[in-house]
């Protein structure tokens, strides 16, 4: 008997709060590189993207649709403004993730085998009105028992610091120059491709 497809969900947390103006083409650029490279791979699985972008609001752009149809970040969908709800833009994907997956196994559908949330800013916390480091953290360490795993990559902020803090293990930092924001999505691009190559 064959085996079945591993599933795969990848939600990305983007900062796109107001000191990101001066490297928005960049972060485009190297989003739209990182979804081509991931899906030129044409492994035997099945990936699902859910990108949430945020500022001072919350906006999610891809609502867990299938690698191959995920639409490329423009101008029109990245517009760089206001502060950081760093928290309550965490916690909204994993509420998200979470509602999708219970919906799909209500249905009697298969959810993913691994989910990774790929979280990404340039600065610090400095707008979330329901959400605090420990309630981020309680909702993470929940998850990190069910297969789902979190990086966390900051710039400007001690991201070491934050990452404990949410109780995040894979962190990195970044710089906000336009290498290092290329540098960021190659870093994402080999972390998604580790993952998505782990069982094979």
């Amino acid at each position: 008997m064959k085996n079945k497809k591993q599933i795969y969900d990848i939600v990305f947390v983007l900062d796109q709060s107001g000191s990101m103006g001066s490297l928005k083409e960049d972060a485009i650029g190297g989003f739209n590189s990182m979804l081509e490279q991931q899906k030129e791979e044409k492994l035997n699985d099945q990936v699902f993207v859910t990108t949430f972008l945020f500022n001072d609001t919350i906006k999610c752009l891809h609502e867990r649709v299938e690698l191959e149809q995920v639409s490329n970040l423009t101008n029109k969908d990245y517009k760089c403004f206001g502060n950081t709800a760093l928290y309550d833009a965490i916690a909204e994907a994993i509420n998200f993730i979470d509602e999708k997956h219970l919906d799909l196994a209500r249905k009697g559908k298969r959810i993913a085998n691994e989910t990774l949330f790929v979280i990404t800013t340039d600065g610090k916390e400095n707008a979330s009105i329901k959400h605090t480091p420990q309630s981020v953290k309680d909702l993470i360490d929940k998850r990190k028992k069910q297969n789902v795993d979190f990086l966390f990559l900051g710039a400007n902020i001690d991201t070491d610091k934050y990452a404990k803090d949410l109780s995040i293990d894979k962190k990195a930092d970044f710089t906000t120059t336009k290498q290092g924001v290329e540098n960021l999505f190659v870093n994402i691009n080999s972390e998604i491709c580790m993952l998505r190559k782990i069982k094979r």
